[in-house]
């Protein structure tokens, strides 16, 4: 028997593997925040995160630098390559310190840069920028000068480009701070409704993420949709193969090789993670969430729940009862002491009056 039936058989759900329409309720929110204004927002990922629900799914237009500005300075393996090593570095530095910036690239456009991170883990950084803020054009062109020098380019087409790029002033860019704050904190809200367990995943450099999206086959990619879809129903390998028009053993073989988990052991992390999330929200009982992320018997999900979870589903309500006891003053501290920051002026936009540099 053959591997895998035609392509002309494929479901739709296999063909949305890799969509013609990204509509996930993440890249709407960044179509949003881009149409609201003349700065380019794009998130890095750096931890696979985009790819596991259909609901972080994002453009490349989202993932890249895409200005006129950018796409000239990338235009020669030296530039793009200088641009890579200025990204990592701000990548670095953000994790190193654990909070947003801003600053000027190494070109002198100003991106404001801010990381996703949940339970101490670096997901990815949002860039929300690619603009001169007012009064630093000198800076700008002295950087584009002494880049150039260094790289033995010509300046004059990067000077052209610099008078298109849009100009924000410092209150302007202040604004763009709250808002960028906001998106990384709606987003991480989206992320813990979309009951992705983020304990599982690893921070990965620039480089080696881009590396990661490539690496997942349409089938697999197609696979892993379909478990978001019908994680609550008594899915089976059988009829995944089924509805994505290929052969059981082949999927499961390819699944395994690119996930590291078989098609079963990946649904139930996916039914596990659902069951934290409906537990979190306190409106229904340990057998009501059983059944509703597909377990037919509550034993089988309590000791599937231990197994991924370390602890009992009974056990998981009790600590999260305590920490969100014990949370909403810490939680209430930092909102008061980040809106201070930025009302008196000390928050990490300052970097961009104390400190014009060229490495952000």
């Amino acid at each position: 028997m053959s591997a895998r039936r035609p392509e002309s058989g494929l479901s739709g759900i296999a063909q949305r593997a890799i969509p013609s329409d990204f509509n996930s309720v993440f890249n709407q929110l960044l179509e949003l925040t881009a149409q609201r204004t003349s700065l380019k927002i794009l998130f890095e990922d750096l931890s696979g995160i985009t790819l596991d629900h259909p609901d972080l799914r994002l453009e490349p237009r989202f993932r890249v630098h895409d200005c006129a500005f950018c796409i000239l300075a990338q235009s020669t393996p030296v530039g793009h390559a200088a641009c890579i090593r200025n990204k990592l570095a701000v990548n670095h530095r953000v994790r190193r310190q654990g909070e947003g910036l801003g600053g000027q690239c190494r070109l002198g456009l100003t991106d404001l840069v801010e990381p996703l991170a949940l339970h101490g883990l670096l997901l990815g950084v949002f860039y929300f920028g690619s603009v001169v803020v007012c009064g630093t054009e000198v800076v700008a062109k002295a950087n584009i000068y002494r880049q150039c020098r260094r790289l033995r380019q010509n300046p004059e087409p990067y000077l052209r480009t610099l008078d298109t790029v849009p100009r924000v002033t410092a209150e302007e860019l202040a604004h763009h701070q709250r808002t960028l704050i906001l998106v990384r904190k709606l987003t991480l809200r989206l992320i813990e409704f979309c009951g992705l367990n983020v304990r599982t995943y690893a921070s990965v450099s620039g480089s080696q993420a881009m590396g990661m999206q490539r690496k997942l086959a349409p089938l697999v990619r197609a696979g892993i949709e379909l478990i978001q879809h019908r994680y609550a129903e008594a899915l089976t390998l059988a009829e995944a193969a089924d509805a994505l028009s290929c052969h059981p053993d082949y999927l499961g073989r390819l699944f395994k090789a690119q996930t590291g988990l078989g098609f079963h052991q990946y649904l139930l992390r996916v039914r596990i993670a659902c069951a934290r999330r409906l537990l979190q929200s306190g409106r229904f009982n340990i057998s009501q969430v059983c059944y509703q992320v597909g377990f037919q018997d509550q034993s089988h999900f309590g000791r599937v729940f231990r197994r991924l979870s370390g602890c009992t589903p009974s056990q998981y309500l009790h600590q999260r009862r305590e920490a969100g006891a014990g949370a909403s003053p810490s939680a209430a501290w930092r909102i008061t002491r980040d809106a201070n920051r930025y009302v008196s002026g000390s928050g990490p936009l300052e970097l961009l009056k104390k400190r014009p540099s060229p490495d952000l």
